[in-house]
């Protein structure tokens, strides 16, 4: 079943998943085509500040760089994506007072993956996770989920279930799967 996402121009778009579930990959084959569409990212932000997008050394300040630029780009006129695991309440709450100050609608694109097809696609990762921390997030994804579906209104919460990605040659010694 191939589901139409159908969300108004210059809206805020959250991705909620947690590492590994393909949210950039997801985002940029969605939208990156899109010139009226910007992505923001957590971790394109922290490989521009710390040259590493493994670094979790400045996240203070990379969010506070991810939530200006998405604010900037909001009040552009852009429709903002904003990337990034959007797991805890604090980092949501601050994107909702963002698109209530932009006076945009904001919706929520839920990227529910079964915890081992996410350890599959983790280790084909540039940036492969701990497994300890992807269990961790894996708990923490059931309450945000749940959260998500009472902070915004119906509607407004979209579940993406994305098609396994196909391995590729490069991938896989050779061989196409």
């Amino acid at each position: 079943m191939n589901k139409i996402i159908n969300i108004p121009d210059n809206s805020l778009i959250i991705l909620v998943g947690i590492a590994g579930a393909g949210k950039s990959t997801f985002a940029k084959e969605t939208f990156g085509n899109d010139e009226r569409a910007v992505i923001i990212s957590s971790d394109d932000i922290r490989k521009r500040l710390c040259g590493d997008s493994k670094d979790q050394t400045a996240n203070e300040q990379v969010f506070e760089i991810f939530y200006r630029e998405i604010e900037e780009k909001l009040k552009e006129g852009k429709t903002t994506i904003a990337d990034a695991t959007n797991l805890q309440e604090r980092a949501r709450r601050e994107l909702y007072d963002i698109a209530k100050r932009c006076n945009v609608p904001i919706y929520a694109l839920v990227l529910n993956v079964p915890l081992d097809r996410i350890k599959r696609q983790n280790t084909r990762r540039d940036r492969v996770v701990p497994e300890y921390a992807i269990d961790r997030m894996y708990k923490q994804f059931g309450e945000a989920y749940h959260a998500i579906a009472q902070e915004l209104p119906k509607g407004h919460v979209i579940d993406i279930i994305s098609p396994p990605r196909r391995i590729t040659k490069d991938e896989h010694g050779g061989r196409d799967r």
